[in-house]
């Protein structure tokens, strides 16, 4: 547990797993994946967001990972996803547990999107073991405040601890500048869903 400008950096309970898909919804609302798959209508794509992100945390926080969250004044703001080495790729049973669901929230044209989404990630992903950072959101009126940096500090921690490198996929030009200031550097760029996208690996600090 850390605590830094009155923002506490803790993991999130299995009870908080609502709350923090709800923000990941809001912050990443206005992504250009996100815009690409669930269309213009802001209110859609948030609250087919929060759905999407409600199951996949549930997978993290039971077992394929760890959700970090920052807390200002005891309120949930900020979250952190990652999940372990050898997680991040979806077995077949998971996957046929997720598509109800990602269905009920997002439509079939979105699902299709989503599907296709990973699957174009997937192709990227490294063969050797490494945590993979994911979703990160933080609440839009608090973006630029240093909460995000908090939350990669914790996570960057945590990966240095087991001598592990990091990978990381964003589809923001400004989130690649931020990513460098902790460490990641660009290893390779491609069109997802017509959408440019950046994929990026910390190396192990050995």
């Amino acid at each position: 547990m850390k605590a830094s400008a009155a923002i506490e950096i803790r993991t999130i309970a299995h009870s908080e797993i609502d709350c923090a898909a709800a923000v990941l919804g809001r912050g990443m609302r206005d992504n250009p994946l996100h815009t690409a798959a669930f269309g213009g209508d802001p209110a859609f794509r948030e609250k087919a967001l929060a759905g999407v992100f409600r199951a996949f945390l549930a997978m993290e926080v039971a077992t394929k990972g760890l959700v970090v969250g920052a807390f200002k004044n005891g309120s949930l703001v900020g979250v952190c996803g990652m999940m372990r080495p050898h997680c991040c790729q979806l077995a077949p049973p998971e996957k046929l547990a997720l598509l109800p669901k990602l269905l009920w929230h997002c439509g079939v044209r979105g699902t299709g999107k989503l599907l296709s989404q990973f699957g174009h990630w997937s192709t990227h992903d490294p063969a050797s073991p490494h945590w993979h950072l994911g979703p990160v959101g933080i609440e839009r009126d608090l973006q630029g405040q240093g909460i995000g940096s908090l939350l990669i500090r914790e996570f960057s921690r945590i990966v240095d601890a087991e001598n592990l490198s990091a990978w990381l996929e964003t589809d923001k030009d400004v989130n690649v500048s931020f990513y460098r200031k902790h460490g990641f550097e660009v290893v390779a760029e491609d069109a997802v869903n017509g959408v440019q996208n950046w994929f990026m690996e910390r190396k192990a600090r050995i």
